[in-house]
């Protein structure tokens, strides 16, 4: 094996892992647990996770990895975080390019707009719900009319329960593609339960705890609760869960024989 390829949200890009360390400089890819893991490995860290983005972004971009780079899969080993299945992705004809489009934005936008007493985003500005709607649906786009194709795409086109469904269907392309290639793939849920049926995956599962959720970022509160200095500022895993999370999945890596122990 030469390479370690790792795709998700910003779990997985790590985001804010240096906060503890230093605030003002917070984004340190020396420290997210992708680099760290590489160089436990002695293999070369490729990193395509990007903040805020969906299964499909996953799914999609490292496809295209794989097909840009076949002569390198059968030396790779994967890593991908699933993340919320919430967020999708648009393809916008105007721009050539995709949009990563989150379905809790979206009803913070309708419920801002109907000046619902009950919005978690009701501290988001005008200002903000317009910027977030207008690089959607283009800059001649009003709030309004943002908001009533929101309307639209949650009454006609999107189940919670149906998204669900699709990442898992996607993963297991994607899988079964790498596979195809000659590669090896390890999965693990990052901040939602989004993986039900881990049968086809070599998946890694957090250790078990009170709630009893089997992804990164639930099991990073639960540590936070006990030790402190788990979480950023933003929520996002501190420098010191990056750290751990590196040394799990390496000797998952070695438990699972998907590369030889040096």
């Amino acid at each position: 094996m030469k390479y370690l390829f790792c795709n998700g949200c910003s779990f997985v890009y790590g985001e804010n892992a240096g906060y503890l360390l230093d605030k003002d400089s917070s984004w340190n890819p020396k420290l997210r647990f992708t680099k760290i893991l590489a160089d436990k490995l002695g293999l070369e860290e490729i990193n395509l996770a990007a903040n805020g983005e969906s299964n499909h972004y996953t799914v999609r971009t490292t496809y295209d990895w794989i097909e840009a780079n076949k002569d390198k899969v059968k030396d790779t080993i994967f890593i991908l975080g699933a993340t919320e299945p919430l967020r999708l992705e648009l393809f916008q004809a105007f721009k050539n390019k995709y949009q990563a489009v989150s379905m809790r934005w979206v009803a913070g936008a309708i419920q801002y707009l109907n000046k619902s007493s009950d919005s978690n985003d009701i501290s988001r500005t005008y200002e903000e719900e317009l910027y977030h709607t207008q690089r959607i649906f283009g800059a001649d786009v009003t709030l309004d009319l943002g908001v009533g194709w929101f309307k639209t795409l949650l009454k006609y086109f999107y189940t919670d329960e149906e998204e669900k469904n699709v990442a898992e269907r996607l993963f297991k392309f994607i899988n079964s593609h790498i596979n195809y290639r000659g590669g090896k793939l390890v999965m693990f849920n990052s901040i939602y339960d989004s993986i039900k049926d881990k049968s086809d995956f070599n998946f890694y599962n957090f250790p078990e705890e009170p709630q009893q959720r089997n992804f990164w970022k639930g099991y990073n509160s639960h540590m936070q609760d006990i030790h402190g200095n788990w979480k950023t500022n933003c929520h996002h895993p501190s420098h010191i869960s990056h750290e751990w999370f590196a040394n799990e999945l390496y000797n998952f890596i070695l438990n699972e024989k998907l590369i030889s122990s040096k």
